[in-house]
């Protein structure tokens, strides 16, 4: 189950050329249709092999136990150039207190990635009770940020980062 990509978002990237000097195309190599113009200098892995390195992360660094029974969902955007996905582990619970209240939530992995441009890469892990794209997000977690155009970096030594913090 942690290995499930959806077929949209499972896309080799390349880049063609435009005609404004500094600028080029994202490619979706599964349809050979541009998805994105992007600077020139711009550089990124495709979803799956970010959303790949992710899950690999978690398969290594939490039990079976942990993982039983986790549930994924995907959105993705702008012609699958940017994506996201939102894990959420039934088994792994924590406890948030607040001076007006005492909840329990399930322990929570987001991962935001775009081969558009249009976001860095990103890894939200932790007891998060609300999480919004615009950024806002509630409870306790630690978040794990790059960007696209900081060169090749390796995802996952990135994201041993956050092993500790379960």
């Amino acid at each position: 189950m942690l290995e499930y990509i959806p077929e949209n978002l499972d896309f080799d990237v390349t880049f063609e050329p435009t005609r404004v000097a500094d600028k080029k195309y994202v490619i979706d190599n599964n349809t050979g249709e541009p998805i994105a113009i992007v600077g020139k200098d711009f550089t990124c892995a495709s979803h799956g092999d970010f959303f790949r390195s992710v899950m690999d992360t978690v398969t290594e660094n939490l039990s079976s136990l942990e993982v039983d029974g986790a549930n994924i969902t995907w959105r993705d955007a702008h012609h699958n150039g940017w994506a996201m996905m939102d894990m959420t582990l039934p088994n792994v619970k924590a406890t948030i207190t607040t001076p007006k209240h005492v909840t329990q939530v399930a322990q929570r992995i987001i991962a935001l990635h775009g081969v558009d441009g249009t976001c860095s890469n990103t890894v939200l892990f932790g007891a998060i009770d609300f999480f919004c794209t615009n950024g806002m997000v509630r409870g306790e977690h630690d978040k794990v940020r790059r960007k696209n155009t900081s060169g090749v970096w390796c995802y996952r030594l990135l994201l041993h980062q956050w092993h500790g913090a379960w």
